[in-house]
């Protein structure tokens, strides 16, 4: 098993092997790549930032829905915000 970090996240070989996601801009499953971007989130006035993965087609550059992305950005986003709640 080989170990993978992107954007702070530990991914494992076979969690990268996310080929067949669909692109609705080409209409077909297609190879994707996994970027990181700066999101930022309120909680009542206070603001904070995280960095969050996504998924673009490797053919035009367009997002694309991945649900193993988005269940490590779900989990990422409870942690922040129970940080910022911490915070208080």
């Amino acid at each position: 098993m080989r170990l993978f970090t992107v954007g702070g996240y530990i991914l494992e070989s076979e969690e990268l092997k996310m080929s067949d996601n669909y692109c609705d801009n080409c209409k077909k499953n297609v190879p994707i790549w996994i970027r990181e971007r700066t999101m930022t989130l309120k909680y009542g006035s206070r603001m904070t930032t995280y960095d969050e993965l996504y998924s673009i087609c490797q053919y035009c550059g367009e997002e694309v829905y991945d649900p193993k992305v988005n269940d490590m950005n779900v989990e990422r986003r409870a942690y922040v915000l129970s940080k910022a709640k911490d915070a208080k």
